[in-house]
């Protein structure tokens, strides 16, 4: 199993709150953890992140990374939510949230940063 940190900067809006709360700090590193699976050359890939959801651009988009990365088809790429209500919230489109200002721009910059290190979990060592 591999894991790969990928805890947003402060100012990262929270999840359950529904109103402008960023993060102050730091009480656990947020890890993606993945899995390669292998069997008779067939392999797949299973990654789960402690986050509450994403967006599908940000999961479609890691598993292009991972298919260019190591040969395996997105088809055989699965991405998931540990549904933390305790984390930063990854946001797109319509939701309950009402983002301003910088929790805004805190989450745009993490949805645009989130793709790499969730991709880069299926080829980590660590």
């Amino acid at each position: 199993m591999a894991r790969v940190n990928i805890t947003p900067p402060m100012g990262a809006p929270l999840d359950a709150y529904y109103y402008n709360r960023a993060a102050t700090g730091i009480h656990d590193a947020l890890p993606a953890k993945a899995i390669v699976l292998s069997e008779q050359g067939v392999r797949l890939v299973s990654i789960t992140y402690d986050l509450s959801a994403m967006p599908d651009g940000i999961p479609a988009q890691a598993r292009q990374i991972i298919a260019r990365q190591n040969e395996i088809p997105s088809s055989r790429v699965t991405i998931g939510a540990t549904h933390s209500h305790v984390a930063p919230v990854a946001l797109s489109g319509f939701s309950g949230y009402q983002l301003k200002g910088r929790c805004r721009e805190s989450n745009q910059d993490d949805a645009a940063r989130l793709p790499n290190p969730i991709g880069q979990a299926a080829t980590s060592r660590k």
